[in-house]
């Protein structure tokens, strides 16, 4: 006797299935709460807002492994080029850009 899984039931696993987490592009602003990319010096690491998601709107603090995400340095709207210290090790992204600031 075969066993015939309600339609509603198969919609819903697919659903669930098909559901992947995006990608994030993050870019070095370690000058937060200008509203702009500013390019500089800063340290990288899993505590310090450093990173910007929306332009330099606001800044946040890059996930420690972001598998899919691109990170971007430089190309900002305003600043000079830096130096920027990791602070720590063993992280995993999906790309690192260098742009001239």
């Amino acid at each position: 006797m075969k066993t015939k899984i309600p339609h509603l039931i198969l919609t819903s696993l697919f659903a669930l299935a098909s559901g992947t987490a995006q990608a994030v592009d993050y870019t070095w602003d370690p000058t937060g709460g200008d509203g702009r990319i500013t390019d500089g010096t800063g340290n990288w690491n899993t505590s310090a807002s450093n990173w910007t998601t929306d332009a330099g709107a606001t800044n946040v603090v890059a996930p420690s492994s972001a598998f899919g995400s691109d990170l971007f340095f430089g190309g900002g709207t305003d600043g000079t080029a830096g130096t920027i210290t990791l602070m720590d090790t063993g992280k995993e992204y999906g790309s690192l850009s260098f742009n001239s600031p």
